[in-house]
């Protein structure tokens, strides 16, 4: 039961798709490098399988910061598409999540996770409308808030419900924005 639970916080019914490590078999660049997979690969896979139901692009980086003032964090960035956070049974406890508006517009905003939100803000602070700055490079000048050093601003639209752990994946500190924006 406690399997099936943590398999639950993933996504029911659930297939990811990525290309494979360079020391395998696969889709490597000239040099060794993978190449990632484009969202039109993505579609057209979608298109050709069977019994799939809806399909979500995603990018990611798994040491990133996000600042606000004097406090930071140690994140997981997510660029999403909108259906992402459905697969994904993610919900929001305030505010909302990304639309399809907000990936046509690369909108800079985001939505963070449970403990993100506690860690960045005071008791009882709404996160909602407030702005943070994310390092995907984790550098250094980004825990300072300095403007156009290493962080992308976004505003905070929601707040994601807690989901917890699932094996080493601790969906709580995970911060979602449009897959447009993160691929700036």
């Amino acid at each position: 039961a406690r399997s099936r639970a943590e398999f639950e916080k993933l996504g029911a019914n659930l297939i990811m798709v990525s290309p494979q490590t360079p020391d395998k078999a696969g889709m490597q660049e000239g040099d060794g490098r993978v190449r990632p997979l484009t969202v039109e690969e993505g579609e057209r896979i979608f298109r050709v399988a069977s019994g799939l139901d809806a399909w979500a692009a995603e990018v990611r980086d798994t040491s990133a910061l996000a600042v606000r003032g004097k406090y930071s964090s140690d994140v997981e960035i997510h660029g999403i598409q909108p259906s992402f956070t459905d697969l994904r049974n993610f919900r929001v406890s305030s505010g909302r999540l990304l639309s399809d508006a907000d990936l046509d517009e690369t909108a800079r905003i985001c939505a963070l996770g449970s403990e993100i939100a506690e860690e960045l803000f005071d008791p009882g602070q709404d996160p909602g409308g407030q702005e943070v700055v994310l390092d995907m490079a984790n550098d250094a000048s980004a825990k300072a808030g300095a403007p156009g050093a290493g962080g992308l601003r976004c505003r905070v639209i929601g707040v994601l419900a807690s989901k917890g752990q699932a094996s080493w994946i601790n969906f709580d500190r995970y911060v979602l924005m449009p897959l447009t924006t993160a691929q700036r």
